[in-house]
Order: structure tokens, then C-alpha cells, then sequence
């Protein structure tokens, strides 16, 4: 294999030993800042069929806050790259039947399955609040483990409070690229935010938010995580 070398030929002129070059004027830059507000916009993109497409460019976005469109200064596909997920498992009372609880179980551990080289896994359950179950770790066995362990405890749920803690412990991670999935019923019995709230603060995170909804103990993918109280 050909190798390319670049030389650079330095010429100075000739210097007597007695010349001395006067030394070099003393200035005083300040330093230069810059403001930069760059935000980070992860989007996955898919055909009909679910097949994700690569192809595309930065030419086939467009990125619009409050009706003004914003130029996107930075495009990259980030395909094979590691990335930090956390799988959080709604472990509470309204998870009652057993077809339930073994779906969200075998949810996750498709996830666990497909943990590739360098990845990062935590798993958390939860019902008012969230408890670290598996911290951080590419050992996908370590995580397998933990699944086993899990106990659905009952007791009230708290989706936004959950997820926060959850979001908390992602951004421990070691990867920029970094989601969550939440694999729950939907039900919040303890709903202390708003859905505008909610929506704010895990859109402030930069992390990808995945909720896979149990039902009857057939997983559907949720068009938004959005807690619903079992009261209305």
C-alpha cells in the first residue's frame, strides 16, 4: 500500500554566529468567544414497512420551532455508533395479569438480546417512584440477571416521576447516543405534572423516549408516552 508523505522544506537565511534576531514583540490578544447554540435532534426514520431508511440527507429535513424553520448547521448518520439505553419496567398494581407482566418481561429482554459491542444497559422499575434494579453496564448477562430478580410489587404508578429518574441515570452514561424505553400499561394513579410539563422536560434532555404500552400482555408501541390517570 502506497503511502502519500508531504514535506515541508523550512529555508532560513544565513546567520553569523555574532547575529542575534532582535526578540520578538510582546502583544496582548484577548482570547476569542464565541456563542454557540447548537441543540441536538436525534430522529430515526422508517418506511411503511418499519425498514429504516439511511439515505437520506440533511436536504430532507426540515426543523421548525413555534412556525420558524431553522437551518440545520450539522447532519450526521449514526448507525453502528454505541449507545447508552435504559429499559424502565412498570412494575405496579395495574399490571395485574400474568400475560402482562410475562410481556413486559420478554419486552425488554429483546432489548437485551440485541445489545451489541460497547452498548450500555440499565434497568429500572417502577410504581410511584423508580428503583435501580441493574446500574450501568455493557455486560448484557448482568442484565439478564436483573431481569430474572424482577418482582411486580403492586402499588400506585407515577410515570412522569419514574421516567425523570430514569432520564437522570441515562445521562450518567458513557455514549452520546442514549434512549429509554418504557415499558408500562400507561395508567399514572399519582400524575403530578402536566402533560406540557412532561412533554418540556424530556424534550430538554436530548434523549430518546420510547414507550412500549402492555396490554393484556400484548406490547404495542405507544404514538406518545403520555400518562393517563385510571380515573377518568
Amino acid at each position: 500500500m502506497s503511502r502519500l508523505l508531504a514535506a515541508v522544506l523550512l529555508i532560513l537565511p544565513w546567520q553569523s554566529p555574532a547575529f542575534r534576531p532582535p526578540p520578538p514583540e510582546k502583544t496582548t490578544q484577548k482570547p476569542l468567544r464565541v456563542d454557540v447554540n447548537l441543540k441536538q435532534i436525534v430522529v430515526t426514520v422508517t418506511d411503511p414497512n418499519g425498514n429504516r431508511m439511511t439515505n437520506l440527507g440533511s436536504e430532507d429535513f426540515v426543523v421548525e420551532l413555534d412556525g420558524q424553520i431553522l437551518e440545520v448547521s450539522h447532519f450526521r448518520q449514526d448507525t453502528d455508533n454505541p449507545v447508552t439505553l435504559g429499559l424502565l419496567i412498570d412494575t405496579s398494581g395495574s399490571v395485574a395479569k400474568d400475560s402482562q407482566r410475562a410481556a413486559a418481561l420478554d419486552g425488554a429482554g429483546q432489548f437485551v438480546k440485541g445489545m451489541l459491542n460497547g452498548d450500555q444497559f440499565f434497568l429500572m422499575t417502577f410504581t410511584s417512584d423508580a428503583d435501580l434494579r441493574q446500574d450501568l453496564t455493557d455486560d448484557s448477562d448482568k442484565v439478564e440477571k436483573a431481569l430474572q430478580r424482577v418482582k411486580f410489587r403492586g402499588g400506585g404508578t407515577n410515570i412522569p416521576r419514574s421516567v425523570f429518574e430514569a432520564v437522570e441515570k441515562a445521562t450518567d452514561g458513557a455514549h452520546r447516543r442514549r434512549a429509554l424505553v418504557v415499558i408500562t400499561d400507561g395508567v399514572s394513579h399519582l400524575d403530578c405534572q402536566t402533560e406540557v410539563e412532561f412533554r418540556a422536560r424530556i424534550r430538554s434532555s436530548e434523549l430518546l423516549v420510547y414507550g412500549i404500552m402492555i396490554y393484556d400482555g400484548t406490547p404495542e408501541t405507544l404514538a406518545s408516552l403520555r400518562p393517563r390517570s385510571n380515573t377518568s
